[in-house]
């Protein structure tokens, strides 16, 4: 499952075409106070969300899912990012961030690696990529690092 959320419409009608193109399944959303209600932590997936949002931003939510427990895999999108945004949300675990318009190409690839690369324990796979590139010399570490649960695609 991909949750796609963004306060326009139109953005996520077409992120969602995009996804469901290449095969996904998707649930569309427009504010992060609905994504809340409706969210199941319990179904496996990640979440394609907006920064910038009226109410709670993206940032916000990935701060709320992380307070309630939930590890869910982010990718976020934006049409005025900035560093210290993108720093801040890539810190908090954040799998990629990706400037709008979305190219197909960039957005399949960011859920992929979101929906199939999240090693157990939540990090993101460049931190997870970082620490077992690192910890190469030890034989314990390479078994951990071949062996993340990784939900099925």
């Amino acid at each position: 499952m991909v949750y796609v959320l963004d306060d326009e419409p139109a953005v996520v009608v077409a992120l969602a075409r995009m996804l469901q193109s290449s095969g996904f399944t998707v649930s569309p959303y427009i504010s992060a106070a609905e994504f809340l209600e409706a969210h199941d932590a319990e179904t496996p997936g990640c979440l394609v969300a907006d920064v910038r949002m009226p109410g709670m931003s993206g940032l916000e939510l990935q701060r709320t899912l992380r307070a309630r427990g939930i590890e869910r895999a982010i990718v976020f999108v934006t049409g005025q990012g900035d560093i210290p945004t993108t720093v801040q949300a890539m810190k908090a675990g954040a799998v990629t961030f990706l400037s709008k318009p979305v190219q197909r190409a960039e957005l399949v690839a960011a859920v992929r690696e979101a929906r199939c690369g999240m090693p157990s324990g939540g990090r993101s796979v460049a931190s997870a990529r970082i620490s077992c590139a690192a910890s190469r010399a030890s034989p314990r570490a390479s078994a951990r690092c071949s062996s993340w649960s990784r939900p099925a695609c």
